[in-house]
C-alpha cells in the first residue's frame, strides 16, 4: 500500500514540475523518446518507474532526482 501511495505522489510531482516547465505530455514524451501514453501512465501513477526513468525525467526537466521524488 505504501508503494502505491508513493507512486501516485511521484506522478503528481512529475505533473507539477512538467507544468511549471510549461511542457505538455507530448513535449516531455518527445524529450524522453517515449510514447505520450507512457508519460500519462507515469503521471497517473499506474506504473512503477524504473530508476533510470526517474533519472532521465529529472535530467530532461532540469531538476534534481531528490526534488522529483520529493526528498
Amino acid at each position: 500500500m505504501e508503494q502505491e501511495v508513493f507512486i501516485k505522489k511521484l506522478g503528481k510531482r512529475i505533473t507539477k514540475i512538467r507544468e511549471e516547465k510549461q511542457l505538455s505530455q507530448s513535449d516531455l514524451a518527445r524529450l524522453m523518446k517515449l510514447p505520450r501514453q507512457n508519460i500519462n501512465r507515469l503521471e497517473t501513477g499506474t506504473v512503477n518507474p524504473k530508476a533510470h526513468t526517474v533519472y532521465e525525467l529529472a535530467r530532461v526537466m532540469k531538476v534534481g532526482v531528490g526534488e522529483l521524488m520529493g526528498v
